[in-house]
Order: structure tokens, then sequence, then C-alpha cells
């Protein structure tokens, strides 16, 4: 009596374990890897937007170390398809000081920018995206890390798309600035525009000799906004769409516009990063 009915109990007991299993096995939903869908109102809208990436670069004409660092930055936005935007800012002390007789790229703006990401410690420096990653201190990082810090920032999806428009009449520089939320976003929402030349000739430290014609690019020259940025939303929710207008009127005669283009980003505060960045030329 007893070893039947412990036969049974036994028998019972698989059965059961046996059901509970397969009642417990997840099925999970089907998952495009290849398009994320961003907002569940307009995926087609969204699929069409990528991630870009914004390398702001320290630099100055005395460094001699710094074309290297500034030819990862293109190799880099070269690899992405494009999707890094690389912004030279000239304020790196002593390193920035002008050659007699040539052009100051430094300004009060990049000088606070660097103060506001944590300065430099060694060059060639840049931060990624604003962001500070597990690996680092604080935003600005040497080049040793940029190319790991930016795939990873692009594959994170993006949470906001920027359209930009530019004329130019008159000697006189219209912007409109268009953002839509594709996703939630705590906290502050700001918005800051820079100005960049491009193919400025003058000279540079390349390791540790003076070229007289090397050609700088992504040159920053000022801000449309304050240095670290305009407040444009807190606690900003998906589908949210701002417009801002700029205009700047007064050109300095030594700036080539026909080498000018604006570059705008979409950030939090300094320890929350960018979220996305977009450039038009003039």
């Amino acid at each position: 009596m007893n070893k039947l009915f412990y036969f049974r109990t036994s028998i019972f007991y698989f059965i059961s374990l046996f059901f509970l299993f397969t009642a417990c096995e997840e099925t999970g939903p089907a998952i495009n890897f290849e398009t994320e869908t961003v907002t569940p109102t307009d995926t087609a809208t969204n699929n069409e937007v990528q991630r870009t990436i914004l390398l702001e670069e320290f630099t100055g004409v005395r460094c001699a170390n710094c074309p290297a660092g500034a030819e990862l930055a293109e190799q880099l936005a070269d690899e992405s398809g494009n999707r890094v935007i690389i912004v030279s800012i000239h304020s790196s002390g002593a390193f920035a000081l002008p050659y007699a007789g040539e052009m100051d790229f430094r300004t009060t703006q990049g000088d606070k920018i660097e103060n506001l990401l944590g300065k430099a410690t060694a060059y060639p420096s840049a931060s990624i995206n604003r962001k500070i990653f597990d690996d680092a201190l604080n935003p600005i990082v040497t080049s040793s890390f940029w190319s790991d810090f930016i795939n990873r920032e692009l594959c994170e999806a993006p949470l906001v798309n920027i359209d930009l428009n530019t004329t130019f009449n008159n000697n006189i520089i219209d912007l409109s600035c268009n953002i839509n939320l594709l996703q939630d976003v705590p906290g502050d929402l700001k918005l800051s525009v820079m100005i960049l030349e491009d193919d400025i000739v003058g000279s540079q430290n390349v390791n540790s000799v003076r070229v007289n014609d090397y050609v700088h690019q992504h040159v920053f020259r000022t801000m449309l906004t304050a240095f670290d940025g305009e407040l444009i939303a807190t606690n900003a929710s998906n589908q949210n769409t701002f417009n801002k207008n700029y205009q700047l009127t007064e050109i300095p005669a030594e700036w080539n516009t026909t080498k000018l283009s604006i570059v705008a980003f979409v950030h939090g505060n300094s320890s929350f990063g960018v979220y996305q960045v977009a450039k038009e030329n003039l």
C-alpha cells in the first residue's frame, strides 16, 4: 500500500513539474534590432532619425600633440558616417596663445565651456557628448577614450530631433531651430548654438615644429546662446515641439562667411550630457 502510494505520488510530482515549467516558458515579443521604435505614435519619422554625437576638442595653436587629436577626430567622424560633429575650442591656456601677427582663436565662451566641463589635464583632450562615463572622472578625456565613448553613444536611441534653417543676407545670419522630442526627457532641457569656421590657414605647432600653412578646421567662433545653453523646457514630454530663432548682425571682418557653419545641440545640465546635435553650413 505504501509503495503504491509513493509511486503514484512520485508520478504526480514529476507530471506537475513538467506542466509548471512548460507553462512558465516565456515567449517574448518579436524585436526588430535594426530599427528601434522610439515613440509609439510616429514610428516612420523616428526611424529616420539617427543619433549624432558632439565631440568638443580642446586645443591650441602651440599644442604640439593636438594635430594628432584633430586627425583622430576626423577619422572617427568619417567612420561614423558623419554622425560625429566636431567643435575645436582653442582654450588650452598657454597652448592657445596666438603667434605674433596671427589670428587669435581664443574666446571667452570657449574658456567658460572648458571650465564648465572640467579643465583638460593632458592633450589631445575632448568631451564626448558632455557625458561623464563610468571610465572617467569628468566629461573631458584624452584621445584613448574617444572611440569607445563615441561607439557607446551611437548605440543609444535618439531622444530629440533637431531641424535647422539658416539664411545669410546682407551680412546677417538668421537661424530657425525646430526641436521635436522623441521621448520624455526629465529635468532641464537646454539648447546651445555655436558658430564655427573651417579652412583657416595659419601657424600650428605640429610635433614641436611650427607649421605656417596649417589648415584649422571646426574652429569655435562664438555662441548665439549663453555658453551653458538656453533653457527651453523642464520635464518635457514625448512629441513636445519647440522653435527658437536667433540672429547675428555683427560678423567680424576677419571671418570668412563662406566657411561658417551652425552647430546646435540639445542637452541637460553638464552632467546629463548631450541628447542630439545638428550642423548646417551657412
